[in-house]
């Protein structure tokens, strides 16, 4: 019993330095860092954020494999870069997500 938790508890300590390496990738500003920011950056960043706050959300529900959370994120950024582009383009976007359910 006692090998089993231990087992149990190095896995967990595992899988949350599997989070804090995921999260490095996103580098917290300050507010005054955030101000020096043109407006591209500024852009940039908060979508980096809000989709890695969205793949860490879901990871940590589901249990992703570390692959699987680097594929699921790179998904959410070509939803959102493709998002942009058609926002630039004046394109609607259809309902996918109502087509979906």
């Amino acid at each position: 019993m006692k090998k089993m938790t231990l087992v149990l508890l190095s896995f967990f300590l595992i899988l949350k330095v599997f989070l804090a390496v995921a999260a490095a990738d996103i580098q917290i500003l300050s507010k005054i860092e955030i101000e020096k920011l043109t407006n591209e950056q500024l852009l940039s960043a908060y979508v980096d954020a809000k989709i890695e706050a969205e793949a860490q959300k879901t990871f940590s529900r589901t249990g992703f494999t570390h692959k699987e959370y680097q594929a699921y994120r790179e998904l959410l950024t070509f939803v959102v870069q493709l998002r942009q582009e058609m926002e630039k383009r004046k394109i609607d976007a259809p309902p996918v997500e109502e087509w979906l359910k």
